[in-house]
């Protein structure tokens, strides 16, 4: 079972909430620590219209305060020094980190209140350790709605030959739709583009380092709701993720917008 820690609470201070252009974000606060930040706050670089920032340079710590915390057993969220390789300049010293073995169970992830009718999201993630079976969708990004559950789920999927990247998006019937991309490799840093937006068809791609877009089918369309946030990690949308799986991943520099994909870092 998954236990939710960190609940629904009033954020003060440094990360009151706020609604820009209907658009619900945390905002944060501070001084970046250490190196030069890519976000100076949950609001990504002073744009009333993004939805949130994060790259954990707030004082080694998080921008955006998640409003849950959901992980099984000893699998953990934390703030780490970033991994080696990331040529970003303003990449700072920190990045956001998730370790999980599924024999604790599924749920290693942050939520974050992100609401919107489209979403462009985009960061950079890095897989040190990966070990997963055929047919495990191991789930590391999700856009959320309270009525119907994940929306769609960015995964680390295998596909029998190999682990590779995917979306798992949910459509009208409800029907679902795999949309399965390239290989995964360990100890590599990969900049991640992800689209969806609401009732529509075509309403959602992913893309990596610049590639290939993989798009959900054309005959399909998107859920039409508004998601109410954005979960970091994995809290409901794996499967399979078991006994002898076991992933640890960084997240960097992640940048969600309602209008347009942020740029690459310089």
């Amino acid at each position: 079972m998954r236990k939710l820690i960190l609940a629904l609470f009033i954020i003060l201070g440094c990360a009151s909430l706020a609604n820009s252009g209907g658009v619900m974000s945390f905002p944060g606060g501070g001084v970046p620590g250490g190196a030069t930040a890519a976000c100076t706050s949950c609001l990504a670089n002073g744009d009333p219209a993004d939805i949130l920032c994060e790259d954990c340079e707030n004082a080694d710590a998080e921008w955006c305060t998640p409003v849950a915390t959901d992980f099984d057993g000893t699998n953990s969220v934390s703030v780490v020094n970033v991994a080696a390789g990331l040529a970003c300049t303003d990449k700072g010293n920190k990045a956001l980190q998730f370790v999980a073995d599924g024999g604790q169970g599924e749920s290693f992830g942050n939520s974050y209140t992100a609401s919107s009718d489209t979403y462009y999201f985009h960061g950079y993630l890095y897989v040190s350790e990966l070990t997963i079976d055929t047919s495990t969708r191991l789930a590391i990004m999700e856009i959320w709605d309270t009525g119907v559950g994940y929306t769609l789920s960015f995964d680390i999927y295998h596909d029998g030959v190999s682990p590779k990247f995917s979306i798992f998006v949910i459509t009208y019937g409800p029907e679902t739709d795999l949309v399965i991309g390239g290989a995964v490799s360990t100890s590599t840093w990969y900049e991640v583009e992800i689209y969806w937006t609401k009732d529509t068809t075509n309403g959602a791609w992913f893309r990596i380092d610049g590639g290939t877009t993989y798009t959900m089918d054309d005959d399909e369309k998107t859920e039409n709701v508004t998601p109410e946030y954005i979960n970091i990690g994995s809290t409901v949308a794996s499967s399979n993720f078991a006994a002898g799986d076991t992933v640890t991943l960084q997240w960097d520099i992640i940048e969600v917008d309602n209008n347009t994909m942020p740029g690459s870092c310089p």
